[in-house]
């Protein structure tokens, strides 16, 4: 009787498995990183929205202030309180300061 002979074989590298290997390899890189950047982009997003909200809430308590401080700072106002302390105006005295340009 004849022996039975195995053959080994040996793998051989295949350009088609390797293709198809790193194909898929990168088709999960793409999916993943698409994913993650959408994520990114959408909490970009809501900083975004969030600081232009900011930025209108803080415009409007600016624009509430000048106009308190127009209100408070009026001439007729200053006199009043000055005339109510007993205080007087004295011509000789008064200075005017313009704002700066």
């Amino acid at each position: 009787m004849a022996k039975k002979v195995k053959r080994v074989r040996s793998k051989r590298f295949s350009i088609p498995r390797t293709i198809r290997s790193l194909f898929v390899l990168s088709a999960i890189i793409f999916v993943i990183s698409a994913l993650f950047l959408r994520s990114y982009n959408v909490g970009l997003s809501v900083r975004y929205q969030n600081t232009e909200r900011r930025i209108l809430e803080i415009t409007k308590e600016n624009q509430t202030l000048a106009s308190d401080i127009q209100v408070l700072s009026a001439y007729t106002r200053v006199a009043a309180i000055a005339q109510q302390e007993g205080l007087s105006l004295i011509q000789s005295n008064i200075v005017t300061v313009e704002k700066g340009k």
